[in-house]
């Protein structure tokens, strides 16, 4: 159990790791539609990352519903990117 639980942080790492890259190459947020393309899930389940990811502390979002914003933590890419 415990080991899921790490293997499933670790998934949200590289994720988390490749939307910082993509943001900072395009200067803003990939699209729900293509996180999903890039790890082959559904847009649905793009959004169920990026949650957690809010949780974690790692992705910052402002505003609610679907008006709202993402942006990647500073502070957890300076953390993430050194474990790298």
């Amino acid at each position: 159990m415990n080991n899921q639980i790490e293997q499933s942080k670790e998934n949200n790492k590289k994720i988390f790791l490749w939307i910082v890259d993509y943001f900072e190459e395009n200067n803003k947020m990939p699209t729900l539609e293509e996180i999903g393309r890039q790890f082959n899930f559904t847009r649905e389940r793009a959004r169920q990352k990026m949650e957690k990811m809010v949780k974690y502390g790692w992705i910052i979002k402002k505003g609610k519903g679907k008006a709202g914003a993402y942006f990647p933590s500073l502070k957890a890419i300076k953390k993430l990117k050194v474990e790298k």
